[in-house]
């Protein structure tokens, strides 16, 4: 399932719009996350959980990359994707 990150952590790139800001979106897929709640489990059994970052690609919606680790202790906001 795929769903939407906001991180409390400071941005990649920094723009003249977000400079300095602590928000940080990542777009992820979870192989064996069925629900919004599946996946909330998922995150707070463990302090780090493997996920495959999705990227936005004007064409196709988006491009899966590569696995990631995440800590959940710094995702503020989780949205699931439709």
């Amino acid at each position: 399932m795929r769903f939407m990150l906001m991180l409390h952590m400071p941005q990649r790139t920094a723009s003249a719009t977000n400079a300095g800001t602590l928000v940080h979106q990542l777009f992820v897929e979870h192989p064996t996350a069925k629900s919004l709640l599946d996946f909330v489990n998922i995150l707070t059994q463990q302090e780090f959980v493997i996920v495959r970052e999705l990227h936005k690609d004007p064409q196709a919606g988006y491009e899966t990359g590569n696995e990631i680790a995440i800590n959940y202790r710094y995702i503020a906001k989780l949205r699931r994707m439709d």
